[in-house]
């Protein structure tokens, strides 16, 4: 059996028993049909998730799902669309104080600004880098004030 008809029976198993979480199997199915190279298909599963995720008001699962999607449109060139999502994932990452994917936001817009070659890239990924820190290292750092 393979990958995809296991998440598909997974996602049937979540929504028939009501146990929930048929938004993770829906994002996997996702990923597993951009690795096979099937993006409509995965771009198709990643809208189904994130409705979901917003009709179930799960703030976090939204965010995962903008980013999954904002990856998706960097590795295919859309880079406007990428920096809209991560953009979005950003501001609900920070809403909901997790401040270490607000930094794996900044980092995914850095790399799309990258990638179209964009200058602006540079100040967007010392952001990220800061963040990243702030949310990680700095935390069991002890700083000494003059």
């Amino acid at each position: 059996m393979s990958a995809v008809a296991k998440l598909e029976d997974a996602r049937r198993l979540y929504r028939s028993d009501g146990l929930g979480n048929e938004e993770v199997a829906v994002r996997q199915l996702g990923d597993a049909y951009a690795v096979l190279g099937e993006l409509g298909r995965a771009h198709a599963m990643y809208d189904t998730a994130l409705a979901m995720a917003r009709e179930q008001g799960d703030r976090q699962a939204e965010a995962a799902n903008l980013e999954v999607l904002a990856g998706l449109y960097t590795d295919v060139g859309d880079h406007r669309r990428a920096l809209e999502f991560y953009a979005q994932a950003r501001e609900i990452n920070s809403e909901i104080g997790l401040l270490l994917e607000t930094g794996k936001d900044l980092r995914g817009a850095a790399l799309s600004y990258f990638a179209s070659e964009t200058p602006a890239a540079r100040s967007n990924k010392r952001r990220a880098r800061w963040r990243s820190m702030a949310g990680s290292e700095l935390r069991s750092r002890s700083f000494r004030t003059c």
